[in-house]
């Protein structure tokens, strides 16, 4: 059942990437320059509040990890959700069969 589940979240996620990829393509062709929306901008979407307080433990108290989430949050968002579906979907694939003779 959990299996099932993982891959019907990868789906999702995976669905959420095509959709994302097609309307930055859009945004990108209607302004003659290629533009992809950030990690950072859909966290501010999705909750403003607990994002410049990630930000600013990150500042205060993991300056080493600075240099790699601004690295992270500058990927683009169907990237993410790509690379989330496809772990997602490894996770929850179907274990390979026993194939050859018993070692009995």
């Amino acid at each position: 059942m959990l299996r099932l589940l993982l891959r019907f979240f990868s789906l999702c996620l995976l669905a959420a990437a095509f959709i994302t990829f097609i309307i930055d393509a859009r945004r990108s062709y209607a302004a003659a320059i290629v533009s992809f929306t950030p990690l950072s901008d859909l966290f501010m979407l999705l909750a403003p509040g607990k994002w410049a307080l990630a930000q600013e433990f990150i500042d205060r108290h993991a300056r080493p990890m600075q240099a790699m989430t601004a690295e992270f949050v500058s990927l683009p968002v169907w990237l993410g959700f790509a690379v989330a579906g496809g772990l997602f979907g490894w996770f929850g694939k179907k274990p390979a069969r026993k194939f050859g003779f018993s070692s009995r």
